[in-house]
């Protein structure tokens, strides 16, 4: 019944005059003045006197009296708006691949949570994740694989680089400006991960082959590094996964002659998104683009 006039009236008192009033509420001239006379109306007393340039005014006995009160009145709506966002939970649902969730995806966990974002967080392999959007287990999903399904769109959010990395050695170390032979790597000494996507298999087989089993063979990077400890011993892995490991000192990467293809992160999701998904997912479309910086 007053909410109107009342913001007018503060706004009017603490922006000194009708013009700063309008601009700060994104309102006319002529509607403050509308709604501040309509306050006056059903108060049944002037609050304001007006000077003769409209530019100054002071306020009359009752809006002495009335000044208190809106202030209070505004902090109740202020506190009223406080419940209702509290009430408002933001709730986001993530799957991706296990190098994503550890190397690339952290602060963008971080950021979203600092905006009040209540966050699921899973990691499964690509070729499961398209169904798991389409199935609305998740409201967002990750993968180096699309499978095109009823529900869901695609798009290729980036592309990253798969790398040779091996042991730290000094002699390696003292070569790795100059590219190893594809050839000279023996598929005894490889850690292989069969996760990088189907281009990279196919690129993989081309050198190796298929038939021979690999001698370790993993689908996570969890346990890479109590595995690869001999000089001779090498992995294709991408580059996060690489970045991260020879930030430890005991690893280092090396060129390839005949490098793989990169392998093409795509965001997947639903077409029907939830309501409460919809903030957390905008939020997401603003910082990802700065996190994915590969």
């Amino acid at each position: 019944m007053y909410a109107n006039g009342l913001e007018a009236f503060l706004a009017v008192l603490r922006h000194g005059g009708f013009s700063a009033a309008s601009e700060r509420l994104n309102l006319t001239q002529s509607t403050i003045s509308h709604r501040l006379m309509d306050l006056e109306k059903k108060i049944g007393a002037r609050l304001l006197e007006r000077g003769k340039d409209f530019r100054t005014m002071e306020l009359t006995p009752a809006g002495k009296r009335l000044l208190p009160i809106a202030e209070k009145w505004q902090e109740l709506v202020e506190e009223i708006k406080d419940v209702a966002l509290a009430e408002r939970v933001i709730t986001l649902s993530i799957v991706t691949v296990d190098t994503v969730n550890s190397y690339i995806f952290p602060p963008l966990y971080t950021i979203l949570s600092r905006n009040n974002v209540s966050l699921k967080i899973s990691s499964r392999k690509s070729a499961a994740i398209p169904m798991l959007i389409e199935k609305k287990d998740f409201d967002v999903g990750y993968a180096f694989i699309v499978q095109p399904t009823p529900n869901t769109v695609a798009r290729e959010l980036f592309r990253e680089k798969i790398v040779l990395i091996r042991p730290f050695s000094a002699a390696g170390q003292a070569e790795n400006p100059f590219p190893v032979d594809n050839n000279s790597l023996k598929q005894e000494d490889e850690v292989y991960f069969d996760t990088w996507g189907p281009g990279y298999e196919v690129w993989h087989a081309q050198w190796w082959g298929n038939e021979k089993p690999h001698r370790l063979e993993m689908d996570t990077p969890s346990v890479f590094a109590s595995l690869i400890s001999r000089p001779e011993q090498w992995s294709l892995v991408p580059l996060c996964m690489a970045n991260h490991f020879v930030s430890t000192g005991r690893f280092m990467t090396q060129p390839l002659k005949n490098p793989p293809p990169d392998r093409i992160c795509y965001e997947i999701r639903n077409r029907h998104i939830r309501y409460n998904a919809q903030p957390g997912i905008e939020l997401l479309q603003t910082f990802l683009d700065d996190i994915v910086t590969i």
